[in-house]
């Protein structure tokens, strides 16, 4: 089943607030959290009215929006669409690292349980042979004959180890790791 991505439409109003490398400041700026416009302008060293012009070219582009709680102040924040347009992968990476660590995580599940790997072999639990039932005081019957090797061989039950299972669960882990190493680095960048 695939799944539809949500893409975002630059039109004409979008890219020319994207022009200025101020508004794309801003932008940044409001990534980190929601701000003020008195926050803004000493950041950016520039007067107030300055940055309210900036601010309102990116709110008719639907970059940020301005939120009113109902207090003094009134905070800027980044839109879905400006969140799509400074950082456009990071849900696709978010996806896949859930995605390894949930398959990571049912691998150790099975490699301690095997419940998952003993279903594909075909071999259930309940079916194991029964070589430790006392047949009588006197130790005779089948588990005797053919000698001790034969004894050996047969209570020898023991899954072997789960290779499969371990080489799954680096090759996962390797995979989780880069996902994560990604998602930091990528908002290293941005930052």
């Amino acid at each position: 089943m695939r799944t539809e991505e949500k893409k975002v439409t630059l039109d004409k109003g979008t890219f020319r607030a994207l022009t200025s490398d101020t508004r794309i400041g801003i932008l940044k700026s409001l990534k980190e959290r929601r701000k003020t416009l008195s926050e803004l302008s000493k950041q950016n060293r520039m007067s107030v009215s300055t940055i309210k012009g900036h601010l309102d070219t990116l709110v008719s582009a639907g970059l940020i929006e301005q939120k009113d709680d109902g207090h003094k102040w009134k905070y800027y924040d980044l839109t879905r669409k400006g969140s799509a347009v400074l950082d456009p992968d990071e849900r696709k990476v978010w996806i896949l690292l859930s995605v390894s660590g949930l398959a990571l995580l049912v691998t150790g599940l099975d490699a301690f349980t095997g419940v998952i790997g003993s279903a594909f072999r075909g071999v259930s639990r309940n079916a194991e042979p029964m070589v430790f039932e006392k047949v009588s005081d006197t130790v005779t019957g089948p588990l005797l004959q053919g000698g001790p090797e034969a004894a050996a061989t047969a209570t020898n039950t023991a899954a072997p180890f789960p290779w499969v299972h371990l080489v799954t669960g680096i090759m996962l882990s390797v995979l989780t790791a880069f996902f994560a190493f990604r998602l930091v680095r990528r908002k290293s960048v941005f930052a």
